[in-house]
């Protein structure tokens, strides 16, 4: 299954190579990123943090670096699911049909993780 991103983006992926580095992190789990398991409030503690001559500055900038890219594909992608359910709402479907098309919906556009 293909991965989509969704069309109304953020404008750092507005070319092909950056729409090609974003698409890259729709699949990929917040674990295997730089410094993954470390969470958003620790990598952004540390940056802060750190000395500017810290040897580890480099490892923590660029973990922070792909921890905001990612963050941002995930809410671009949180907004489509978002808008997807108030058009459910607003259609007034009965809540297992909305819950059916949201699914599916989110296996479109997010793509299968096992591969």
């Amino acid at each position: 299954m293909t991965t989509k991103i969704p069309d109304a983006v953020p404008g750092h992926w507005e070319t092909p190579a950056g729409k090609q580095m974003a698409e890259g992190y729709v699949d990929s789990p917040r674990i295997g990123l730089c410094m993954g398991d470390v969470s958003d409030f620790v990598l952004a503690n540390e940056v802060y943090m750190l000395d500017r001559h810290s040897l580890d500055l480099l490892a923590y900038q660029t973990a922070a670096k792909d921890r905001i890219r990612w963050l941002s594909v995930q809410l671009a992608l949180a907004k489509e699911f978002a808008s997807f359910v108030r058009e459910g709402c607003d259609q007034a479907l009965p809540s297992e049909t909305l819950l059916q098309q949201f699914r599916e919906r989110a296996v479109a556009i997010v793509g299968e993780r096992r591969g």
